[in-house]
């Protein structure tokens, strides 16, 4: 039985609680056989099912669900070693307020269950003849608290609940499994104690604009100590509580610490190959340009083989740099129109391929996706034209989808068609082990169209070549600028 002393001040739960839920009023008065009803309100009458007159006299315990509550909470003349401890007597001077969770049978034989809040109820004398109760009907929110609180505890994401000053009031099971404490260690502490010394105007930043309503939801990275005194890095998600739950904030988090060392190491590698690597590799290519201009023969040969070399590392170490910039979650949300992207992909090719050797439909131009699609688009396009037949053109088309908001790029070529590794790698983004992909343009393809919640997939044409379909949500269309709003320009 859930039972704990409170306070008379400020009870547990908030005031519009109170206003959503049914409140029953019930007086008892000491009898030879137990505690009896001696006044009922409306509330409490038509909750239980019974007429006023068929409540009052009637033995509290004919009212209770479990056939013998420990501890009767509305007996006048309990004393303190009763079992249970919440009588609601004991002593001329207990003024105590005392309250537990009670299931209550209706007239109909269900079941009830109430938060019974009493206090002493005293005669015209000062003498304790009974106890005056609230009993606030808890039974449909009590089941959507245990569902809640089934989900919450079998969900890997932490879930907290604190004050506006931070102080934890609610903390799920899994902080034991992911920072090692135990709930009960960090109930009613202070979050900020474990939070990083450097982190902790952030947050802090954070939950006060949430308190004075400046947002209404607002996230932020931060380092919490774990119990074994390490740092663990944490992203939160701080939103604002129920009305029911006043004055608190929702604290959904999550463990990024491995996120973080990734993003720092493709930050290092980053800067390794957009400094490091490629002026060393500048070096050697133009050096061996050089030789090859200088020498004769085989030796040039070689030159110009070391110069051609180098100049595809470079080319294979800027797709991989740009591979981890499109795999990390979008910065921006920069939409460009279809037209538009494919006018800047033909200028593109069009400076190392003839002319024609690609053409474009003009299908679903107007519609807009995001701008980070190019980069895919722009790689399936180049290699339709590199392996395609010169003696017919690389096509791109364009859709939209019936029936959805996703639209559809058609890059399709008459080419030898595409190995099957390559295939794996545009359509499910891995390689097998013993047989790799020739070059690094496939993972960009899907790391760009998955990472905008697309797909890709390939097929073969029946005279020969591929199609590789990009399938990509659409942004939707630009706005329409009229006549009359040009001149408001």
């Amino acid at each position: 039985m859930c039972e704990q002393y409170v306070s008379n001040e400020s009870p547990w739960y908030g005031e519009s609680l109170l206003e959503s839920l049914d409140v029953m009023s019930i007086r008892t008065r000491d009898g030879d056989d137990g505690p009896l009803v001696a006044a009922v309100d409306e509330t409490a009458c038509a909750v239980l099912g019974y007429d006023r007159d068929d409540l009052v006299g009637r033995r509290l315990a004919t009212l209770y669900a479990d056939a013998s509550p420990e501890g009767d909470l509305l007996a006048a003349g309990g004393s303190e070693t009763d079992d249970g401890l919440l009588a609601a007597g004991g002593s001329e001077t207990d003024t105590r307020v005392r309250a537990a969770v009670r299931p209550f049978r209706t007239r109909d034989g269900d079941e009830v269950l109430a938060l019974v809040r009493t206090v002493p109820y005293r005669d015209g004398s000062g003498e304790i003849t009974g106890t005056h109760a609230t009993c606030i009907v808890v039974t449909a929110w009590a089941k959507q608290a245990s569902r809640f609180e089934a989900l919450v505890e079998h969900s890997s994401d932490l879930i907290t609940v604190v004050d506006a000053e931070g102080t934890i009031r609610y903390e799920s099971r899994s902080v034991e499994h992911l920072l090692g404490w135990a709930p009960d260690e960090l109930v009613g502490t202070s979050g900020f104690e474990y939070v990083h010394p450097d982190d902790r105007d952030a947050l802090a930043d954070a939950l006060s604009r949430l308190a004075a309503g400046q947002v209404s939801q607002s996230t932020v990275r931060y380092r919490f100590r774990h119990a074994d005194g390490s740092w663990r890095w944490i992203e939160s998600v701080l939103t604002t509580a129920p009305p029911a739950v006043d004055g608190a904030f929702v604290v959904n988090s999550r463990d990024v610490t491995e996120r973080m060392l990734v993003d720092h190491h493709v930050q290092v590698l980053d800067r390794v190959f957009r400094h490091n690597f490629r002026n060393a590799l500048n070096v050697v290519v133009g050096h061996a340009d050089l030789l090859a201009e200088t020498l004769e023969g085989e030796p040039a040969r070689a030159a110009r083989m070391v110069a051609d070399r180098g100049r595809e590392l470079d080319s294979l170490a800027d797709t991989a740099r740009r591979i981890g910039q499109y795999a990390r979650p979008a910065g921006s949300t920069e939409r460009v129109e279809v037209g538009r992207l494919l006018d800047r992909v033909a200028h593109d090719l069009s400076e190392e391929f003839d002319a024609g050797a690609i053409q474009f439909d003009e299908v679903a131009r107007d519609l807009t996706v995001t701008a980070r699609l190019e980069a895919a688009v722009q790689e399936v396009c180049h290699n339709a034209v590199k392996h395609g037949s010169a003696d017919e053109p690389a096509t791109v088309s364009v859709r939209q989808c019936d029936g959805s908001d996703r639209i559809s790029f058609e890059i399709a070529d008459r080419g030898p068609g595409i190995p099957d590794q390559e295939r794996r790698v545009l359509e499910a983004g891995h390689e097998s082990p013993l047989r790799h992909g020739s070059g690094l343009g496939s993972v960009l393809v899907h790391t760009v169209v998955t990472a905008v919640g697309g797909e890709v997939r390939v097929d073969d044409r029946e005279a020969g070549g591929s199609v590789v379909t990009l399938t990509v949500p659409c942004a939707g269309r630009p706005p329409v600028v009229t006549a009359a709003d040009a001149e408001d320009v």
